[in-house]
């Protein structure tokens, strides 16, 4: 990874966007960078991190300006900033990594795993070294497992401290609730629903830890972004049914789909709406 000082057209409003959250100090920890490959994605985490790492806030400009003549900067050229760290496919296997260490070319694993964020959660609880801010850029987000995305959830749900995670995206809609879902307990809101579409919750426990998180007005973002995630999820789920399931599978997806629509609307209670979702996911299980 090295970074970039170029600049580029249709990028305007979400870089003015990050450089008025910045200068005035309330930049937000997670950024997501969305759209179809090939629209500069990649460039623009590279030219944020590259200013957001040599410039302070006071540094009024109208576009990225990294200072690539500082010793933050050359580091930067040189892909040695303690401060920035870049998350990518990494190599197949252990043959594939030993190339890699030697320089050669390598086969990338097909996704992100868990232990690339294990590790980068390790080095997460110190304090930036040499700038004010740490910059993590994921490329691409979409391509983590979901136990990577699981682990990295809990890092955007309780972030350290100047910390920003720009998260480029091919295709958002494969990525756990992130962004606008953080705080809210999404990473426990997954796991309930993944209990409840693996092994049916026969005992109803999974089901009422997952209307207890939705109770109340206290809960009602956490609420709506449930009923924005439940569709997906099942949708995903079903995609790699082939057995007889499948049938009752697309019909639950469906009726979960409506029920998320009318909840708001009529202001159905929340935790009986969640009991619901999750009754209507236990038909996803296996039978026993």
């Amino acid at each position: 990874m090295k970074a970039s000082t170029a600049h580029w057209k249709g990028h305007a409003e979400p870089e003015t966007t990050l450089l008025r959250a910045f200068q005035a100090r309330r930049l937000h920890h997670g950024w997501l960078l969305a759209g179809p490959e090939g629209i500069g994605k990649r460039s623009f985490a590279l030219a944020a991190a590259a200013h957001l790492l040599t410039r302070s806030p006071d540094h009024r400009v109208d576009h990225f300006d990294g200072d690539m003549d500082s010793p933050s900067g050359r580091l930067l050229l040189q892909d040695k900033h303690p401060d920035c760290h870049y998350i990518t496919l990494g190599p197949k296997d252990d043959k594939e990594a030993r190339k890699a260490e030697d320089g050669k070319p390598f086969e990338t694993a097909r996704n992100i795993k868990v232990d690339q964020i294990r590790s980068l959660q390790k080095r997460l609880t110190v304090r930036p070294s040499l700038a004010d801010r740490r910059v993590i850029i994921f490329d691409s987000a979409d391509l983590m497992e979901r136990n990577a995305a699981n682990a990295l959830l809990k890092s955007l749900e309780e972030p350290p401290a100047d910390t920003v995670f720009l998260l480029i995206a091919h295709n958002p809609g494969r990525l756990l609730p992130t962004l606008s879902f953080a705080g809210l307990d999404m990473a426990k809101i997954d796991a309930l629903l993944s209990e409840i579409a693996d092994h049916g919750d026969g005992t109803h426990r999974a089901r009422l830890a997952l209307g207890a998180l939705v109770a109340n007005k206290a809960n009602r973002d956490r609420f709506q972004a449930l009923l924005a995630y439940a569709p997906r999820f099942a949708a995903r789920r079903i995609r790699d049914l082939r057995d007889e399931r499948l049938p009752g599978a697309i019909a639950a997806w469906q009726e979960i789909g409506a029920l998320a629509s009318r909840a708001v609307v009529l202001n159905l209670d929340a935790s009986a709406v969640a009991f619901q979702i999750g009754s209507l996911l236990a038909r996803l299980a296996p039978p026993r």
